[in-house]
């Protein structure tokens, strides 16, 4: 363990972030925390040491028999530790892109829906892969959701993950760094900001994004801490992505 505090790791910058999120986040259980910025914006972290959680993936027609419902709904029901929006979907509550569970295909991939799969293997851990590199991990994946690929192995991934112009809207976003999994939902960012956000502050080499917007919403077991889009409300949506700690 470094003798560093979090703000001198942190002023390292990118070597800084990553010692301090393996230090934080190696062999560590499930935490959640809320952060709040000057500018008013506001966030929901959830941070899973690797070995520390199983992950699952599940539809709100098989979790609660509605093919829409909340994420908080979801995630009682479930008795999951956290609970989080899934991916992409259609007016009827269908995946917009590919979508696998327990090992078995709902639907393909679809071009233009996003540049990575988002997966569970078979040992409960949470991967990503490059739409490329898909057929080389079917063989050891549970649940899948296409999403949005904003870093890979360090490289910007996605087209507008370098700006930090565009509209701001609410986002969910999950990392991957040397200690585990960082996932993030905040109530007014965009790709840019929010790449750049995992990438410096938890040293994510991987990052991507579900769905965003109204649909963006966070469960915590607790009940202490949730989160809810910028509207207000939180919105039903059809897919969900559900954290457990190991016992």
């Amino acid at each position: 363990m470094s003798n560093l505090s979090r703000r001198d790791l942190l002023a390292l910058g990118p070597l800084g972030a990553l010692l301090y999120a393996s230090e934080a986040d190696a062999g560590s259980s499930i935490s959640v925390e809320t952060k709040s910025w000057k500018n008013g914006n506001h966030a929901l972290i959830m941070r899973a040491g690797a070995g520390s959680y199983r992950a699952e993936m599940v539809m709100g027609i098989v979790a609660v028999g509605k093919a829409f419902a909340t994420t908080r709904e979801v995630g009682k029901v479930r008795k999951s530790s956290v609970a989080f929006n899934g991916s992409f979907y259609e007016t009827d509550g269908s995946p917009s892109g590919f979508y696998l569970v327990n090992g078995k295909k709902v639907k393909g991939v679809v071009e233009g829906t996003g540049g990575g799969i988002l997966y569970v293997n078979k040992s409960g851990e949470l991967n990503v892969t490059p739409l490329p590199g898909l057929e080389r991990s079917l063989g050891n994946m549970q649940f899948g959701m296409q999403v949005n690929l904003l870093v890979s192995e360090g490289v910007k991934a996605y087209s507008d993950a370098t700006s930090s112009s565009t509209p701001k809207v609410p986002r969910t976003l999950v990392g991957f760094n040397e200690g585990g999994i960082v996932g993030v939902v905040f109530k007014n960012t965009n790709f840019g900001l929010g790449a750049e956000y995992m990438v410096q502050t938890h040293g994510c080499k991987n990052v991507v994004a579900l769905d965003g917007g109204p649909s963006s919403s966070a469960y915590e077991k607790s009940g202490k801490r949730s989160f809810r889009a910028g509207d207000g409300n939180e919105n039903p949506v059809p897919n969900f992505l559900l954290f457990y700690e190991r016992t």
